[in-house]
């Protein structure tokens, strides 16, 4: 499977392996993003064009259907919030843009609370919910928030935050359908020296190559950030803000961002003319002026006439 093949502007991801139902219909889920990382919401059947083994199938041969997939993922997201000692003075201000981010959180997902400090553990706040209101109750918890340590554990917190979204993916019925995202806000650098930034770095590298892939997020705010390192560390979207006060900006554009990322998930279904054999299925993309093809085998062992591209039992 040539998982996350590249054209001229725009990579599809797939999750999983493509799904064979007889008669003869393959259903297969991926993601679209341009190479720049921004996802791609809102295409249509019109968008993609198929082939098979470098034979172009035309619309009414496969008989092909798109749809957006959101609600087909299991998306979850863990706010990451820096209660370290440089921050708690603008606790106020963190606490309306917390409250900006959960207004943008996807519909249908699922999002926690985490803090952080000096300390070698991350703080609950709120575990995994549906729930708005029991996610801003949480941020209006911290009213008058004291320190407990002054110091910053922010590598400790990426690792342990990983953790924190993989445990949640393994309660996932489909975990190769589930999609995690971290948002993490920091004032800058790791003072505390538990964990070192390679160690971070690479622990999202390799989260972010999990089909369907977790997305990472940060938000700096200071005028001294390591915008270097916040950007290794949110890969996926790096904001700051200079002031307390344009957080609120700062989190609803990543909200935003969020809320594309899980638009730009399809379910592809379409009806193949094959009756044998291993074949390899080609998805090219057209948004704007990119476009960007993947490739990936699909065995069509047994296939018959009479397909329907929205039967059987592979959902869409």
């Amino acid at each position: 499977m040539r998982d996350g093949a590249a054209g001229s502007g725009l990579t599809l991801r797939f999750s999983g392996k493509p799904v064979s139902e007889n008669p003869s219909r393959v259903v297969v889920k991926f993601q679209v993003q341009t190479t720049a990382g921004e996802p791609v919401d809102g295409l249509d059947e019109v968008d993609f064009t198929l082939s098979e083994d470098g034979q172009p199938l035309s619309a009414t041969e496969s008989d092909h259907r798109l749809v957006a997939a959101p609600r087909q993922f299991d998306f979850f997201t863990a706010l990451l919030l820096d209660l370290s000692g440089s921050v708690v003075t603008q606790i106020d201000a963190l606490q309306d843009a917390a409250q900006a981010l959960i207004d943008e959180l996807p519909e249908e997902s699922e999002a926690a609370i985490y803090s952080f400090d000096g300390r070698t553990t991350l703080q609950r706040r709120q575990d995994f919910t549906f729930s708005k209101e029991s996610l801003r109750g949480a941020v209006a918890g911290l009213n008058g928030y004291r320190v407990v340590d002054p110091s910053t554990n922010l590598y400790g917190a990426v690792l342990q935050g990983i953790d924190v979204l993989d445990a949640r993916r393994q309660l996932a019925t489909t975990p190769v359908e589930s999609a995690g995202f971290m948002v993490l806000f920091t004032d800058g650098t790791d003072h505390a020296g538990l964990k070192t930034g390679p160690q971070a770095r690479q622990a999202v590298a390799t989260m972010r190559r999990m089909p369907p892939g977790y997305a990472f997020f940060t938000i700096g705010l200071g005028s001294e950030i390591n915008s270097a390192e916040l950007s290794a560390l949110g890969p996926d979207g790096f904001a700051t803000a200079l002031e307390g006060t344009q957080l609120g900006g700062a989190f609803r554009a990543i909200g935003q961002r969020l809320a594309r990322a899980a638009s730009s998930y399809y379910t592809l279904s379409y009806c193949s003319p094959k009756r044998a054999g291993v074949h390899n299925l080609t998805i090219v993309a057209r948004w704007r002026n990119l476009t960007g093809q993947a490739t990936v085998p699909f065995s069509a062992k047994g296939f018959t006439g009479g397909c329907d591209p929205l039967g059987g039992s592979a959902r869409l």
